[in-house]
């Protein structure tokens, strides 16, 4: 709610302290009609999370758990509208509802056991579209983001196809994206076969009866002749850190 960004200070600050900071605000923002009503829903939503606090999920609640969910966010639902208009929920948690039911909506559908990750794609594409407008692009590219991350690992556990892949990011990206996708993996997997030759020819390095000096004078030859940029080698070097912990 809009009154979020000042609680967030609460620790700093007393909740006394910072109610009195947001009246200030208030009266000196807004002409005193509109002040002395924001200043009355002020009071509505320190009330309205006092109240929240007293929630208590029903049944055992599990990460997961979609009916359980569902119930906390009724519940939290119900507690609003003792304290507001339908105007004034609208207004003061209405992006929040929208995220909620995305939330929901976006549970069953990884649930479903009968969706193959396409159609997961596709209908998780729909939800993202159907977002209203007031909830920044920032927002459904952070969904889109997590959700390509979560199907990507679905296929690949199930040992999908690069097709399947490829269809499931098309369905939630569209062609343009999946081709980008497409180009960053063959990009990572020629990375990945340089960067594995050069570990194992460090590894023979390592193995060899040469000094250490001369060990390490050999790696740093052959590091700076694997890789051309001075990005590339500072990667290997995580590489080689990696490498070495296993």
């Amino acid at each position: 709610s809009c009154f979020d960004y000042f609680f967030s200070s609460l620790g700093e600050k007393t909740e006394t302290e910072l109610i009195a900071d947001i009246r200030q605000y208030l009266t000196a923002t807004l002409p005193d009609t509109a002040s002395s009503y924001a200043s009355y829903l002020l009071d509505q939503y320190v009330a309205y999370t006092h109240a929240l606090k007293n929630i208590k999920p029903t049944g055992n609640f599990k990460t997961g758990d979609i009916e359980g969910y569902q119930k906390v966010i009724e519940q939290m639902y119900k507690v609003q509208q003792q304290f507001f208009n339908a105007a004034e929920i609208n207004a003061l948690f209405g992006n929040e509802r929208n995220l909620n039911q995305f939330n929901i909506d976006q549970m069953r559908i990884h649930a479903n056991k009968t969706l193959t990750a396409q159609q997961k794609a596709a209908e998780l594409a729909k939800l993202i579209d159907q977002l209203p407008s007031t909830l920044a692009d920032g927002v459904r590219v952070s969904m889109q983001f997590a959700e390509l991350q979560q199907l990507t690992q679905e296929v690949r556990e199930k040992g999908g196809s690069a097709q399947e892949l490829r269809n499931m990011r098309e369905s939630l990206l569209g062609p343009e994206a999946a081709d980008r996708l497409e180009k960053v993996d063959q990009e990572e997997a020629g990375w990945q076969t340089q960067v594995n030759g050069y570990l194992a020819e460090r590894d023979q390095i390592l193995k060899s009866d040469a000094s250490d000096a001369s060990k390490q004078q050999s790696i740093n030859q052959l590091r700076n002749q694997s890789f051309g940029t001075k990005e590339d080698l500072l990667r290997a070097q995580s590489y080689e850190m990696m490498h070495d912990r296993k």
